[in-house]
């Protein structure tokens, strides 16, 4: 049997882009457009008119046009290179671009023409944590803090980067910091949990979830989670439970459907776990995993033909090891 753990170690971030300095007024999607034309208007008549370029990198941005926000934002630098926020944005539009290495040169920019402006630091924190520069978002994040103490997002963000790095001691730190600063961020609770079961704290970790989950009843990492707690604990019908709330909240999350079929056949209730083993086969048709422990399954239920259905299968997805596994449980019954 194969249990999966890889939710264990997702969905850890809580970062924003907090773009600013544009128009104030949002606009529906067809007002951009018209918004759009007005600007190219306005800078046929006057082409050094950064602001304009400015508004219309920003409007381009609103689309999702990031390339031509881009440009618009460099032409305005070209005309005006003393604005903070025309450097802040362009650092937004590359890392929307996964540009990592432009947006944190943007960020630089911004932050030496704007040294307290907290949310250039803390973006340019982002930037470095994506690149795994773990040591320089911590030290972009704490620039942050300095103008900002109260930032709980910048806070988690630290402790995000110590439990990158392998410091648990430190992320707890912070995460217990960004949960003082924001009693109603899950986020800390939930990395909190992480770490305590990765301790083999399962129990503690639970209760950590329990509380991300109170403040969001519909975390379903959280769920998830805490059925991979339940489960170290060895309380399966707790762990079953666990996953069926996190379908609840997601009845497509994959992760959740195979290890609820797997918490079943550790049950050694073989149909329940073919059932939700075929659920997310259906939801990925390539879940090599899965489909092994059909065959399991069936070997249990005494069906050696369904058994080797599942290996020709494993065969045209071409998932060698499985396959061969697989064959030889068939060949020993």
């Amino acid at each position: 049997m194969n249990f999966r753990l890889v939710a264990l170690i997702m969905a850890l971030a809580f970062m924003a882009n907090l773009a600013y300095g544009g128009p104030a007024k949002k606009l529906p999607g067809s007002n951009i457009k018209a918004e759009i034309a007005a600007l190219k208007q306005a800078i046929a008549k006057n082409p050094d008119d950064a602001k304009a370029y400015f508004s219309l990198g920003y409007n381009y941005g609103k689309l999702g046009d990031f390339v031509n926000e881009i440009k618009a934002y460099k032409e305005a630098i070209n005309i005006d290179s003393s604005d903070a926020n025309t450097y802040y944005n362009l650092g937004i539009a590359y890392k929307a671009l996964n540009k990592l290495p432009e947006a944190i040169d943007a960020y630089k920019k911004a932050i030496k023409l704007n040294p307290k402006d907290s949310d250039a630091h803390y973006n340019l924190g982002n930037a470095y944590r994506a690149l795994k520069m773990f040591d320089d978002a911590i030290a972009a994040y704490q620039e942050s803090l300095k103008i900002q103490p109260k930032a709980a997002d910048a806070t988690l963000n630290i402790g995000l980067s110590y439990q990158l790095m392998g410091k648990a001691k430190e992320a707890l730190e912070y995460y217990k910091k960004a949960a003082s600063l924001d009693p109603k961020m899950p986020e800390p609770l939930y990395n909190t949990g992480i770490i305590l079961d990765e301790q083999g704290k399962s129990q503690d970790a639970v209760e950590a979830y329990k509380k991300a989950i109170k403040i969001d009843p519909g975390y379903v990492k959280a769920y998830y989670n805490m059925g991979i707690a339940y489960s170290n604990l060895g309380k399966l019908n707790d762990e079953i439970r666990s996953y069926k709330e996190a379908l609840i909240v997601d009845p497509r999350y994959e992760n959740a459907v195979y290890n609820l079929g797997y918490a079943y056949q550790k049950s050694k209730n073989y149909k329940e776990a073919i059932r939700y083993y075929k659920d997310t086969v259906k939801l990925n048709p390539k879940a090599d995993d899965a489909i092994y422990n059909i065959g399991l399954c069936a070997l249990e239920l005494g069906d050696k033909q369904a058994a080797k259905m599942q290996y020709e299968q494993l065969k045209k997805l071409n998932s060698r090891n499985f396959a061969g596994k697989l064959l030889k449980k068939i060949n020993d019954k």
